[in-house]
């Protein structure tokens, strides 16, 4: 992946991972997630925000376009860009390096040109390929982890 290496603090290594996360959501405040990820049929369940890693000598916006233009399938409709939230979490990563993750996420609200996916006004207007795969997913109830319910 793409990240940083330098010393902390404390002289040892550490692991810097800048994000772009996108927070996109519909009129219906239906949210964009990954539910898997993998190749071909050997998919392994992934749930997450999209999201990606910044390129080197790459701004926020950047990536927030890039990813927007290169990685996700044409959505449909305008896409308006909310005040974006910054965090800072530290992880040791699998090799047992301090990781910090510096993530953006930036809520991102779809305006369909489609007014609502399956509306009476709408039924005669193309969907677009991914608009058409959005509109069969049905909400799904996951069980808290803690309690099971």
């Amino acid at each position: 992946g793409k990240c940083v290496i330098t010393l902390g603090d404390d002289c040892q290594l550490q692991r810097t991972v800048v994000l772009c996360v996108l927070e996109i959501s519909n009129i219906d405040d239906q949210l964009l997630v990954l539910i898997a990820s993998g190749k071909g049929a050997d998919l392994v369940p992934d749930v997450m925000l999209p999201a990606t890693k910044l390129h080197e000598h790459e701004s926020m916006d950047a990536a927030a376009k890039r990813f927007i233009s290169e990685e996700l399938p044409d959505l449909g409709g305008a896409m308006h860009f909310g005040a974006s939230r910054a965090e800072a979490t530290e992880k040791k990563s699998k090799l047992g390096v301090r990781s910090v993750y510096l993530k953006t996420t930036y809520p991102v609200r779809l305006r369909s040109s489609l007014a609502r996916v399956g509306s009476r006004q709408n039924m005669n207007r193309p969907l677009s390929p991914a608009s058409e795969a959005l509109s069969q997913v049905q909400p799904l109830e996951v069980p808290n982890r803690r309690d099971g319910k």
